[in-house]
Parts: structure tokens; C-alpha cells; sequence
């Protein structure tokens, strides 16, 4: 398994970095239509702390 020292909260995540790494739980997800006639998964994620996440 991994080092828990190691994983960045999902409170602490930034666009701007490409490499880290985060232990979440799926809460909810769904496919969404776009506007380009595709799909997209959507995911409700958190982590450890409590800390909510849209993707």
C-alpha cells in the first residue's frame, strides 16, 4: 500500500501541478451528454478528511 505522508488532500490540489498523488472515494457518478454528441463520466469524490471533489 502507500505512504499516507505521501498523499496530497484533495483540498490541497492545484491545476498547475501534474504529479501528485490522492487516496479518494467515489460518491456518485454519471454519464452527462455533451454538447458535441459524446458522453462524459462525472465523478463526486472524497477523500479521508471529508473533503469534496467534482471530476
Amino acid at each position: 500500500m502507500s505512504n499516507n505522508a505521501s498523499l496530497v488532500p484533495v483540498k490541497d490540489l492545484k491545476p498547475s501541478k501534474t504529479k501528485w498523488r490522492s487516496q479518494v472515494k467515489v460518491l456518485h457518478s454519471w454519464l452527462q451528454n455533451t454538447g458535441f454528441g459524446g458522453e462524459t463520466l462525472q465523478m463526486i469524490l472524497t477523500d479521508e478528511h471529508g473533503e469534496k471533489i467534482t471530476a
